[in-house]
């Protein structure tokens, strides 16, 4: 039986559409409306940062400031994505008991991104490859970074596409890459790592080719699928994501400062999994951990999962064996995931916090 969903062309800012379209339009599913597939191509510049990021670890939060480009933290996971005015990101929100549809974050771009990858070698003529785990580079360049999120009843599933040239200075700048993140690219600068589809192309891309690539996407995911145009709902910010507050929650002063005391130690460590950064931070006094964070750009299943681990670490002894113990107890239950993470990333992390 075919099924209509419906297609949105929406032109917001990508905080705007993370943090007020996207939501609203996943809301409507959840209620039962028919799935969505969305096209927004950014009306100007913006950076969003993943829902697990500090903003003061990935950002140089002063020049955002002084250049008055705005950041926003995302309610889904990743990292952080400078999307350039008429760059854009298709999304696709569904309804995650959808027959065949995957069950968990790595099964979702395992299953999306080659064929994202496909369709657009097919209708650009580009190299396009997936890159586990959520990227789609172009010779190794990134030209597609990705995200999924599986919460509430819904997958929804977002693709940003460079389709504009970004100045990679200005760039690099605002977003200063740790040693690890790029131990084992091939290209090791933003310059040399960012692509974006009209350089690819060396013509510029029109917003009809764009809504082209995402009904091909659409039509290799979902054959039986029919799309009919539909409008995006005027949506603001929630409350709670209005202001900084939201944008920090997970810094050191917002999780350590109402636990922090005179001889408190903090410890942090860094380590590059396959599925992203992880920024460990431990707060200890009388060798036990008063409290731990647990960041990075890794995909995260339910999107707070690092919450979990890190109320799992309060307490616990502050030495390797008992961290691993409580690493290890977390890493097993499957109601959670940390995709591309493995007990021995969070491990060297947690030892160079640790030390």
């Amino acid at each position: 039986m075919t099924a209509t969903w419906h297609f949105i062309e929406s032109t917001d800012t990508y905080p705007d559409f993370s943090l007020a379209t996207l939501p609203a339009l996943e809301d409507q599913v959840r209620a039962g409306q028919p799935p969505k597939l969305v096209l927004n191509v950014f009306g100007r510049d913006g950076i969003t940062i993943g829902f697990n990021e500090d903003p003061n670890q990935i950002l140089n939060v002063p020049l955002c400031r002084d250049l008055g480009i705005d950041f926003r933290r995302r309610v889904n996971g990743g990292g952080t994505i400078y999307a350039a005015a008429g760059s854009c990101v298709i999304a696709l929100a569904v309804p995650a008991d959808l027959p065949g549809l995957p069950k968990t974050a790595a099964e979702a771009f395992e299953t999306v991104l080659p064929v994202m990858a496909r369709v657009t070698e097919q209708r650009f003529g580009i190299p396009a490859r997936w890159r586990p785990m959520n990227d789609i580079e172009v010779e190794g360049r990134k030209l597609m970074p990705t995200s999924v999120k599986i919460e509430g009843g819904v997958l929804t599933f977002r693709i940003m596409i460079n389709v504009k040239a970004i100045d990679t200075d200005i760039a690099g700048k605002l977003m200063p890459m740790p040693p690890e993140k790029v131990r084992d690219k091939v290209h090791k600068d933003i310059a040399s790592r960012f692509t974006c589809l009209e350089a690819e192309l060396g013509r510029p891309v029109a917003q009809d080719e764009l809504a082209g690539l995402a009904r091909d996407l659409a039509a290799a995911l979902f054959p039986d699928v029919t799309l009919s145009p539909a409008v995006a709902p005027a949506a603001v910010y929630p409350a709670e994501m209005a202001g900084s507050d939201w944008d920090f929650a997970r810094s050191e002063a917002t999780l350590f400062g109402p636990h922090r005391t005179e001889g408190d130690h903090i410890g942090r460590g860094r380590e590059k999994a396959p599925g992203g950064m992880i920024w460990a931070a431990l707060l200890t006094k009388d060798g036990h951990i008063l409290r731990a964070i647990v960041n990075g750009d890794y995909p995260a299943r339910p999107v707070n999962a690092p919450d979990r681990l890190e109320a799992m670490l309060q307490g616990v002894a502050a030495d390797e064996a008992s961290v691993r113990s409580v690493v290890e107890a977390f890493q097993a239950d499957a109601s959670h995931e940390l995709a591309g993470v493995s007990t021995e990333a969070l491990m060297s992390a947690f030892s160079k916090a640790l030390g």
